[in-house]
């Protein structure tokens, strides 16, 4: 039995997504905020592609682990977490669950897969700006990969955040 349908919503907005009330276009359109992450497992059928951007140790007095998960669906929908944990599992898992709660849409695309315009969107603090590119970059560097999990092949991902470590998120 998969996770998702032995899911339980625990709030009404889980409530109306099991009973077919809400799908994903509604809720990110009126920005009603996601508090389970189990509603975008539920929404989004094919599953999504996670990518761990970084993780790294945190030096407080003990041993802790900071990781940064960019997933997206490949066809528009994109979200971006950050995390603390004991472990790297931890911190994976709840930075995973962190950008299911932090999905948002860009739609401007041509059929070719690459931007008409700038498109812009906030996950928390954090204001991601991909922008069109007009030549392809071979490698697979950060700001080449979160236009890829969003399903862009001519894009680049710009921050107003710079992390701790050096990473632009």
């Amino acid at each position: 039995m998969s996770t998702v349908a032995a899911w339980k919503p625990k709030t009404p907005i889980g409530r109306k997504v099991k009973r077919g009330e809400l799908n994903l276009e509604q809720i990110l359109s009126q920005k009603i905020e996601i508090k389970e992450p189990e509603i975008i497992d539920f929404l989004v059928p094919n599953g999504l592609y996670v990518e761990i951007l970084k993780t790294t140790s945190i030096g407080d007095g003990q041993y802790r682990r900071k990781a940064w998960v960019a997933v997206g669906d490949r066809n528009g929908l994109i979200g971006l977490g950050s995390r603390c944990g004991r472990n790297n599992t931890d911190a994976i898992r709840g930075a995973t669950k962190n950008a299911k709660l932090s999905m948002f849409r860009i739609r401007e695309y041509t059929s070719n897969r690459s931007l008409t315009r700038t498109v812009t969107g906030e996950a928390g603090n954090i204001r991601v700006e991909i922008q069109p590119f007009i030549f392809s970059i071979n490698s697979r560097s950060l700001p080449k990969l979160i236009p890829e999990l969003a399903g862009f092949q001519a894009a680049l991902a710009l921050s107003n955040k710079k992390v701790d470590s050096g990473l632009f998120v």
